[in-house]
């Protein structure tokens, strides 16, 4: 069975558009007027307006890829697929699409990204790609605990130590890149694998500032052991941290929503290891 998969490519701008918060202009010889502001900071005048593509400039474009057709009309994007179910079209349409927009993106020399959004059955039995959305964002809090914590991180800031500073910077990017993941991508496209690969790689980089890296230190092996950790701890979850590091390096953690809550597991564990490292090194710092 053939379906066809929509998909909506952004930035629309890139397609001679409207695109939110941007003014959009061709990319021709010529001077644009930026808008006028006043020292304060208000705007006391406009500059050049939006200028969009004409109807007779509507880009539609049709190819190949892997053997599927596609056609590209404006910003919206189809991809023809045999497949079993709707399911199966939307698993390989987003891997089509998501090769095709690579190479785009080098030609371009821009950052572009697919929505899907439809998936057309030749029976009639269409349906729109769900959206995944967090039923609830919550924040705890404990008043007695971000006293403690406040306490304890004013009594250590005073620590001046280069491989602590790095550690700590590598560890808050990686809490600061999970904690935003949902605004910088969606959690079932290509690029929220690649965030996740990120935010482990700098959970592993807060480690290594401290404990080394196989790759670089020759004392890797033995440097645990300075801040007071066995051997179970260096094997169990140092190299445990290491190869998760390794394992979301090259991205490959299936595509589907039951996958994302073990995602949510395992940052939980890597997290808690590479804190854990750095405390003990705060520790060995403050008391020697």
């Amino acid at each position: 069975m053939v379906f066809t998969v929509l998909f909506e490519i952004s930035p629309a701008g890139a397609f001679g558009l409207p695109e939110e918060g941007q003014t959009v202009l061709p990319a021709r010889e010529g001077s644009y007027v930026g808008d006028t502001y006043h020292i304060t900071g208000i705007r006391a005048g406009y500059g050049s307006l939006s200028r969009y593509r004409s109807d007779d400039e509507a880009l539609n474009v049709t190819f190949e890829v892997y053997g599927q057709d596609l056609k590209l009309s404006d910003n919206y994007l189809r991809v023809a697929v045999d497949a079993p179910t709707h399911g199966a079209a939307l698993e390989v349409a987003r891997h089509v699409v998501d090769r095709f927009l690579t190479h785009l993106g080098l030609r371009a020399d821009r950052f572009f990204a697919a929505r899907p959004m439809l998936i057309e059955s030749p029976d009639g039995d269409d349906r729109p790609v769900p959206v995944p959305f967090p039923l609830a964002s919550v924040t705890m809090y404990s008043l007695d605990d971000i006293q403690q914590h406040t306490e304890l991180a004013a009594r250590d800031v005073t620590i001046d130590d280069q491989r602590l500073g790095r550690a700590l910077g590598y560890f808050q990017h990686a809490n600061w890149l999970f904690e935003q993941r949902a605004a910088i991508a969606d959690p079932l496209d290509r690029n929220s694998e690649l965030l996740m690969s990120a935010v482990f790689l700098n959970l592993w980089k807060a480690a290594s500032s401290i404990i080394g890296d196989p790759s670089a230190d020759a004392d890797y092996q033995s440097r645990y052991k300075q801040l007071g950790f066995d051997y179970a701890f260096f094997k169990n979850k140092i190299e445990r941290l290491r190869e998760l590091r390794n394992d979301f390096d090259v991205a490959h953690y299936s595509l589907d929503e039951a996958a994302l809550g073990t995602v949510e597991r395992t940052y939980a564990e890597a997290r808690g290891i590479s804190r854990e490292i750095i405390s003990r090194y705060i520790d060995v710092l403050r008391d020697s």
